[in-house]
């Protein structure tokens, strides 16, 4: 851990139980002991919802066998966690999947949020799959996603950094850099993607040559700038502008790079010639290959 980063204190889990949230609590644990943090693991069972008026009700009953259930599933990943040497604390909740698990992010003073991309189906389970974009919109804090064929590209040594130099793009950067691991053989890949205004394709080829040319050289030197948070902490520099889909180029360079973590921020500019974090986000997150980590600009 960088002496120089910022010490996360608490981590938020949240778990359906799946394979996938496994997953996502085993890379949590690893920052826990590499930073000396406690885990909050939890489960929104979201039991106590009403029945519609032409739904035959469930036996009270079921209800309290389903939420005991859970319980212990809950106390038995607890146990895990503490065989491990690290703190932990349990809560269940009720309400709905996403608004719950980003009040108890909040409440908690969490410094990450780590969930899985992909829940186990049924009736009291967590859709992580659909909830896990509607978590990353809505969270203050850093959150990571992660599912098992991704899972424990620890510790970050390789980071990929999309950006469309916004202050969104700002904040995932820092949130990134009290993750990467100490050492001499740390990289980040600065990557700026941009899509070509159809209007362009009316222009002599001269001249569309001539203000590519321009707007690369001006990006790549915004880009340096962006990147100094990186080179003052001791960590190697690549930056990257080309034109594309963002979101397939995001996904090219984390696999063919062998990238241990992705941080995106989740409020992009707007522009046709801005890679629009917002919407790629949640194009990146159920095929990215390795960890994402998302953050929302500290004014949202």
């Amino acid at each position: 851990m960088m002496t120089d980063a910022k010490k996360i204190q608490t981590i938020v889990v949240a778990t359906d139980f799946s394979e996938d949230a496994r997953a996502a609590l085993d890379w949590a644990l690893d920052v826990a002991r590499d930073h000396g943090a406690r885990i909050v693991l939890t489960h929104a069972a979201a039991l106590a919802a009403s029945a519609a008026p032409d739904v035959v009700p469930v036996d009270d009953r079921w209800y309290r066998a389903l939420e005991e259930s859970a319980r212990d599933e809950l106390e038995a990943w607890a146990r895990s966690v503490r065989s491990r040497n690290v703190a932990v604390e349990t809560l269940l909740t009720y309400e709905p999947a996403a608004a719950s698990i980003v009040e108890v992010a909040e409440r908690h003073h969490a410094d990450l949020l780590v969930v899985g991309t992909r829940g186990s189906t049924g009736l009291t389970r967590l859709f992580l799959g659909s909830v896990a974009s509607r978590i990353v919109r809505r969270a203050k804090c850093p959150v990571v996603t992660t599912h098992s064929p991704s899972a424990r590209h620890w510790p970050v040594r390789t980071l990929l950094v999309p950006t469309d130099l916004s202050a969104a793009s700002a904040c995932a950067a820092a949130a990134a850099a009290d993750l990467m691991a100490h050492g001499a053989d740390r990289r980040v890949v600065v990557l700026h993607a941009y899509r070509l205004p159809i209007g362009f394709s009316a222009k002599p080829a001269l001249t569309l040559r001539r203000e590519m040319e321009e707007y690369v050289a001006e990006t790549r030197a915004k880009l340096d700038v962006f990147a100094e948070r990186f080179r003052k902490i001791g960590v190697a520099v690549e930056i990257v502008v080309e034109e594309g889909v963002p979101w397939q180029r995001i996904s090219h360079h984390a696999e063919r790079r062998n990238v241990d973590l992705i941080a995106m921020g989740t409020h992009g500019r707007s522009g046709v010639d801005r890679l629009l974090l917002g919407s790629t986000v949640e194009r990146v997150l159920p095929v990215a290959s390795c960890p994402l980590l998302t953050r929302a600009p500290d004014d949202v």
